[in-house]
Parts: structure tokens; sequence; C-alpha cells
């Protein structure tokens, strides 16, 4: 994963990565955020994508071995609610 040791993983690391990367893709990150909200009516496309995003993320950074914190428990048992944390403060944070 990038930002992170190809042999060991480090998912702080990945964050601070993806932030990074987000943060020189200003008109990508505002492209999301707007098709994101638009995504809240029903009858958009991409409703279905949007609303299935967290399991999607979750599924996905699943497959990988991440080297985690002691204290916040292994990654299957105590991780899916501080992802989807980190991922929603990320969201909110690009809306500024």
């Amino acid at each position: 994963m990038p930002g992170s040791d190809s042999t060991v993983p480090l998912f702080p690391a990945y964050l601070r990565y993806l932030v990074r990367h987000n943060s020189r893709r200003r008109m990508m990150v505002q492209l999301f955020t707007v098709l994101s909200a638009e995504s809240l009516n029903p009858e958009h496309p991409l409703h279905d994508e949007f609303t299935a995003r967290m399991d999607d993320i979750w599924e996905n950074y699943s497959q990988y071995p991440w080297l985690i914190p002691p204290q916040l428990g292994s990654w299957k048992s105590s991780m899916r609610p501080v992802v989807r944390k980190a991922m929603e403060i990320m969201d909110g944070v690009q809306l500024w």
C-alpha cells in the first residue's frame, strides 16, 4: 500500500499518504464531494455506489495484513468502526 512499508503495511501511514495524495488533487476531491451529495437522491445513477462505499472500503482494506497499534486490538475484531470513522472524518474535512 502506498505510504507504507511493503512487507508490513501500516494503516496510520497509509491514511497519512491518502490525505497527502488527496490534497494534491483538489478538483478530483471537489468532484467526489459533489457526486457524493448528489447521490443522496435514490434516482441518481451513483446512489448504490455511494451507499455501499463504506462496505466496499472495508472489503478492500481487509485484503491487506495491516500492522496496527496493539491497543486497537486485531484488524478483524475491532478495526471496522475505526476505519469507518477515519473515512467519515476525511470526507468531512474534504468539505472544507
